[in-house]
């Protein structure tokens, strides 16, 4: 037989660039062999998607009136001496999917006002993970590119416009590859 046996199920869903929501609960309520995602690709059939991780990096500085920056640690310029380092940070490559990569989106600073020296700085950095690369390797190769900084994955509570399905999920999406 050339045709296939099994399960497929082709579905559109909601909040695809919001964390997943819709195919999150579509996963925990149906079992297909067969997936199949409409994502934009120029209508070539992909066999694989790498993963994501949104990982937000605390970096401690010590609060001082700027008048007297000396007595503080500006969060600023640890985060600069953080992001120098991601710049060149060595990532998996190779394979169908070209590797890993990382991207910094967002850095701010408290307290905020412009007249002290930043206490803290945070780093939003945006990882894309193939399949080889594990969420888990990922957080110990950037813990150990950032020894000052503490990391956390944030876990999201989404819930239906109707209120009738409610998640919770980390901002982690597993990298795939078909065989």
């Amino acid at each position: 037989d050339a045709g296939f046996n099994g399960t497929l199920i082709v579905t559109g869903v909601v909040q695809e660039e919001v964390g997943g929501f819709g195919a999150r609960y579509l996963a925990t309520e149906q079992q297909a062999d067969v997936v199949i995602l409409g994502e934009p690709s120029k209508l070539k059939l992909m066999v694989g998607h790498r993963g994501r991780l949104e990982v937000h990096a605390h970096i401690q500085g010590k609060i001082a009136h700027a008048a007297s920056n000396n007595l503080g640690l500006n969060a600023l310029y640890e985060a600069a001496e953080v992001l120098k380092t991601l710049e060149i940070l060595e990532l998996p490559t190779g394979g169908r999917l070209h590797g890993s990569s990382l991207t910094p989106t967002n850095l701010a600073s408290s307290p905020d006002s412009h007249n002290v020296v930043p206490g803290e700085a945070r780093l939003v950095i945006d990882y894309r993970n193939i399949p080889e690369d594990a969420p888990e390797a990922v957080l110990a190769r950037l813990q150990d590119a950032m020894p000052k900084a503490r990391l956390t994955v944030l876990t999201e509570h989404a819930t239906s416009e109707a209120g009738q399905v409610a998640i919770d999920y980390p901002h982690i999406a597993p990298a795939y590859l078909t065989p």
